[in-house]
């Protein structure tokens, strides 16, 4: 794995660790740009679901999951756990997002890159989530380092109170928290990081 140019060595041993995750919520990232970045933890075995990531639907929350080799139950290191495309779970992930934020106003901006990430065949969970994460952060232009060798677990999130902001669907479901950083991205664009700030 890498380290970001942008960040200087002094800064990264204060950063604080947080999981290999795909797509994560946006506790995950106030918690990084409060820290001016974040140290990402790929450990053993990683804490939470790391193949999952919420929407918005017209229908709700609606929860995405990367099929695994060897199903849901991972005993071994999480540089291990294989993606299983015997499920058709790209067409299942992109149609959902397309259907989710389609309409939304950064949709278009945000397409090209999102759908090469889902259909980019990686073979591992760590490596999709690995580019997943590289690309939210060049696009928030937020700094991350990625170490093979952290000594200390993942630091648990603060419960933050984030402002809201707006969602495709809010007219009918109110407003929703808790998803991804996708829904945030998809409404707010380019300039999500300023909502990152809590309350």
């Amino acid at each position: 794995m890498h380290l970001s140019a942008k960040v200087n060595p002094q800064l990264a041993a204060m950063m604080p660790v947080l999981p290999l995750s795909l797509f994560p919520g946006l506790d995950w990232w106030a918690t990084a740009r409060a820290a001016g970045g974040a140290e990402l933890f790929s450990g053993h075995l990683p804490a939470g679901h790391p193949n999952q990531y919420s929407i918005s639907s017209a229908n709700g929350l609606l929860l995405l999951s990367v099929p695994l080799q060897g199903g849901r139950r991972q005993r071994s290191p999480l540089a291990d756990w294989r993606i299983d495309y015997t499920h058709d779970w790209q067409r299942r992930h992109w149609g959902a997002l397309y259907s989710a934020y389609g309409r939304a106003p950064f949709f278009e901006h945000f397409a090209p890159g999102l759908r090469g990430l889902i259909y980019g065949g990686h073979e591992h969970l760590e490596r999709l989530n690995h580019a997943a994460l590289t690309w939210v952060s060049q696009s928030l232009r937020l700094s991350l380092l990625f170490s093979d060798a952290i000594n200390e677990a993942p630091q648990p999130l603060p419960a933050l109170v984030l402002p809201a902001y707006h969602q495709v669907f809010e007219a009918r479901l109110g407003f929703l928290s808790g998803l991804s950083v996708l829904d945030l991205m998809m409404n707010e664009g380019p300039e999500s990081m300023r909502y990152l700030i809590p309350a």
